[in-house]
């Protein structure tokens, strides 16, 4: 073993050990010289997972032995030559407990490790909200991860679509679970290939899903005059709250609302706010290796954004109306005295929290005799704004925090009435039949 070891040493000094295995078993003949290599990478994963003394014989006819743990408690492992006692050793750890892994043996160890690479633990949640409705049920889960076939696959995929009536977004979203699991299975060595490489699924099967309508996606003008009335008589009768002001504010800067309830007075530079961090929720994931669970959510603020990319960094323009609104929060900060730890808003029991900003919203929102719309439609409103009045994409992408142009695309949306609407797609259509008949 010395010169099997000293071999190793050498190669995993020069290459990684899987893409050499990887390039094997593409590019190389099986000599026997390959195949010893092989077998000696195996023996030293084996032995790196084994707890147990490897003992020699003591005479010419004794064997070599130790002991492995099983599900019915620790046996000995009695070979006649050191050869035979790894070859049964590699098969214990490598082969056997990887030959009937399921989806479901592998899910715990699938969110462990997807727990320290994804930062929100509402991804996580919903992670396993999309596992409990559409795998922990279905035969799929039962399945060893090396018998899973492209097939089978793609019809637990097309079954889920009709049976779920799933969206295309809604569809990517659960599929995550089962490709992630098998690219994870395969660094682990539990499959040798992964199916999911090959699997083509029909996007057609999906519900489509028509762009809603601008009636329950932005705020009217009239309907901004009727809330901006209603918050004004918040303020009157609670002058020491300025929830009000910051919903006030999220029509000028557009923000989403766990950004705006974590800005800071140090965030204020001149006529700029920084955005640069967020209330999130904050969840203990527990695992007993057969099952996940989250502990109920705290709202902390986080030194970072959604995705943490540089689009979402950013700085805002504030508009006169934006600096008069802060000046109003820093008045009433001052004469109630809040103990505001930095924070923009605040209150006597600290930081307001964007469901406290939201409570506001709906609450206006009924006041004001108006269907009830969220925040997120004041973002889609400033968009639409901007958009309305000549600003180019890009820089409403910019404004929002947005990757891409696609995603703000989806903001867009006709800011008039029906009505106005109308009588807009009627002048237009009105003039254009004038000017032909007037030719005549």
């Amino acid at each position: 073993m010395n010169r099997n070891k000293n071999l190793i040493g050498e190669l995993s000094s020069e290459i990684n050990e899987n893409e050499f295995l990887h390039d094997l078993k593409k590019y190389a003949k099986m000599t026997p010289d390959v195949l010893e290599l092989i077998r000696t990478l195996k023996i030293e994963e084996a032995l790196k997972m084994h707890p147990f003394k490897i003992t020699p014989p003591k005479d010419e006819n004794g064997r070599w032995q130790t002991y492995v743990n099983t599900d019915q408690g620790r046996i000995k492992v009695a070979k006649k030559s050191e050869k035979d006692l790894y070859q049964a050793l590699v098969k214990f750890y490598l082969e056997d407990k990887n030959k009937n892994i399921t989806l479901k043996d592998f899910y715990p160890e699938w969110m462990a490790k997807r727990s320290i690479s994804v930062n929100s633990t509402e991804t996580l949640r919903r992670n396993d909200q999309h596992w409990k409705k559409y795998y922990l049920e279905d035969n799929i889960v039962l399945i060893p991860l090396r018998k899973l076939s492209k097939e089978t696959i793609e019809d637990y995929f097309h079954l889920s679509i009709k049976k779920f009536n799933l969206t295309e977004k809604e569809l990517n979203n659960m599929k995550i679970i089962l490709k992630s699991s098998l690219e994870l299975a395969l660094d682990r060595g539990i499959i040798t290939i992964n199916p999911f490489n090959k699997v083509k699924i029909n996007y057609g099967l999906c519900r489509y899903v028509s762009k809603k309508s601008n009636k329950t996606q932005v705020y009217f003008d009239e309907e901004i005059d009727q809330l901006m009335d209603a918050l004004d008589d918040e303020l009157v009768i609670h002058p020491d709250d300025t929830t009000p002001l910051a919903v006030k504010l999220l029509f000028q800067m557009g923000t989403r609302l766990g950004e705006l309830a974590a800005i800071k007075w140090s965030d204020v530079e001149d006529d700029n706010i920084h955005i640069q961090r967020m209330e999130a929720n904050e969840s203990e994931m527990t695992s007993d290796n057969k099952a996940i669970s989250f502990e109920k959510a705290n709202k902390v603020v986080v030194d970072h954004l959604k995705r943490k990319n540089e689009n979402e960094d950013r700085f805002i323009h504030l508009t006169e109306d934006a600096l008069e609104i802060l000046k109003q929060v820093k008045e009433i900060n001052e004469k109630y005295l809040f103990p505001d730890e930095a924070f923009i808003f605040c209150g006597g029991q600290g930081r307001t929290t964007r469901r406290q900003i939201a409570y506001c919203i709906e609450k206006a929102c009924s006041k004001a005799g108006m269907p009830v719309k969220s925040a997120l439609d004041i973002r889609r409103t400033v968009a639409s704004l901007m958009h309305k009045i000549g600003i180019p994409i890009d820089e409403i992408r910019r404004f929002l925090g947005h990757v891409d142009e696609k995603t703000t695309w989806g903001y867009i949306f006709n800011q008039y009435s029906e009505k106005t609407t109308k009588t807009m797609i009627g002048e237009a259509l009105s003039r254009r039949t004038q000017v032909y008949s007037n030719q005549k």
